[in-house]
């Protein structure tokens, strides 16, 4: 048999092989770099100390006074968890992207043929098996709290699949975050935001673990707490799924179109979620607090995306021009998330105007400051001197300023007129107080339908802005 009949008969690969072509080379190499490295290792033996300790105070304690200390126990090491978790690894991860960006290797990989997806994948891939060896190491001492008695095995499941859920979201943020982080000053206060998102959703997950572990019982009567449990760390590893897409688009080369998978990841999840609320309120007998839930939540998961869609290189690379709508650019990314907003805000306040005990008004004010202050960030970083900062710093701080600037003077001008910040026709436009105005009150479909008609004209000036741009790209990094 000659050598290229030899070659063409080959066995098929495994499976484990498949993963690692997937997976990619910088899965190992992260992974050996990371497992080497001093902050890991200090992170995870404080991690295991910790659990070791508690475990064997608690069953110290329950030899003693022959009560079970389970709760405890479960506590202790659900603690230690979750701040290795979602606080530790997510800096750990954010780190390791931002010194790619700082050196500038991740070009140097791109070349190679990896590409930006293997890279990102890579990372994430590194950070989520440092979780899984966290989650394996501190195993034993959670089995160890059931076994002490006081904790119920289901509420020790719910509690270590609520952290898993959690920290995937944060690593994933804190990747996706990294990538999209330019400039030195962005990179250095990423630092600071990645640290308050942590401890900003790491807060009640460790009261989440204390309500498990003390009212566990209770908690399961409750069929509505058992089904948030259950879904939402659910919810949030889908999120980390579709924040990876958008983080090799950022990485991504002028030549390149990688911005239609996070688009489609994006379209995916939207759908799933309208159709999940649905059922939800179906199940639950017309509950209509789900579509106010859902309102408000899918409004904040599109506020995230249009800070980045938003803020997005205007126009196409010439080398993308044949790709029609998966061309990347602000415009395109912009104009997806408006139309989600809009549907959003029409398919909740279509249902909730059924009841009409509810405040259908929140429906159509949630995603119109949304859209309302993306665009006004939009206006300013296109027509003040803030554009003078390149777009995408600009839309972001225009961003940040219109909402500064909403908050302050509505606020100012009700205080002055009405001795009230949630009254006089300037409240309308606050995107707190009138925020909390519209939770607060039912029926308020007139002053929700005038902020909906002045959030759709300061969006078609924003995207008019966007689609004189579209063409050349002029602030390609």
């Amino acid at each position: 048999m000659t050598v290229a009949a030899a070659s063409a008969v080959e066995s098929p690969r495994s499976l484990g092989e498949r993963l690692a072509d997937w997976a990619g080379p910088l899965v190992v190499k992260e992974v050996r770099a990371d497992l080497r490295s001093r902050s890991f290792g200090v992170a995870f033996g404080l991690m295991l100390l910790v659990g070791f300790v508690v475990v064997m105070m608690n069953a110290a304690l329950t030899s003693r006074n022959q009560a079970g200390q389970g709760a405890s126990a479960f506590m202790g090491t659900s603690l230690a968890f979750a701040v290795y978790g979602q606080l530790l690894l997510p800096f750990i991860a954010y780190r390791a992207m931002v010194k790619e960006r700082e050196d500038e290797t991740w070009v140097l990989l791109v070349l190679t043929g990896l590409g930006t997806d293997g890279i990102v994948r890579g990372k994430w891939l590194s950070a989520m098996a440092q979780l899984g060896l966290g989650a394996a190491a501190t195993m034993p001492f959670i089995l160890l709290s059931y076994l002490l008695s006081g904790i119920g095995l289901v509420n020790v499941v719910l509690g270590v699949w609520w952290h898993l859920g959690l920290s995937v979201l944060l690593t994933s943020a804190a990747v996706g975050f990294a990538a999209q982080s330019e400039s030195r000053l962005e990179r250095a206060l990423g630092h600071f935001v990645i640290l308050a998102l942590c401890c900003v959703l790491g807060g009640p997950s460790v009261g989440i673990s204390g309500a498990l572990a003390f009212n566990g019982e209770r908690m399961l009567r409750e069929g509505e707490l058992v089904g948030m449990l259950v879904g939402l760390p659910l919810a949030m590893m889908v999120l980390g799924w579709c924040v990876l897409p958008a983080a090799a688009a950022a990485l991504a080369l002028d030549s390149e179109s990688r911005t239609h998978p996070a688009r489609a990841r994006l379209l995916a999840v939207f759908l799933v979620g309208i159709v999940a609320t649905a059922v939800l309120v179906v199940v639950l007998d017309g509950h209509l607090e789900v579509v106010i839930v859902a309102s408000v939540l899918v409004s904040l998961l599109l506020l995230v995306v249009g800070f980045f869609s938003f803020s997005e290189c205007p126009g196409f690379p010439k080398a993308t021009a044949a790709d029609g709508v998966r061309r990347p650019g602000a415009f395109r990314s912009a104009l997806m998330t408006v139309l989600l907003l809009v549907v959003s805000g029409a398919v909740f306040f279509a249902v909730a105007l059924s009841d009409r005990h509810r405040a259908t008004g929140l429906t159509v004010a949630a995603p119109s400051f949304v859209a309302l202050y993306l665009s006004l960030g939009l206006v300013l970083a296109r027509l003040t001197p803030l554009k003078r900062l390149g777009a995408r710093q600009a839309t972001r701080i225009g961003f940040l300023a219109a909402t500064a600037f909403g908050i302050a003077v509505p606020t100012i001008l009700s205080l002055v007129a009405n001795n009230r910040p949630d009254r006089g026709p300037a409240w309308v436009v606050n995107p707190l107080f009138g925020m909390v105005r519209f939770i607060d009150r039912s029926h308020l479909e007139a002053e929700a339908g005038l902020l909906g008609a002045i959030a759709l004209l300061v969006t078609f000036i924003a995207l008019m802005l966007l689609y004189g741009e579209d063409g050349v790209r002029t602030n390609a990094h």
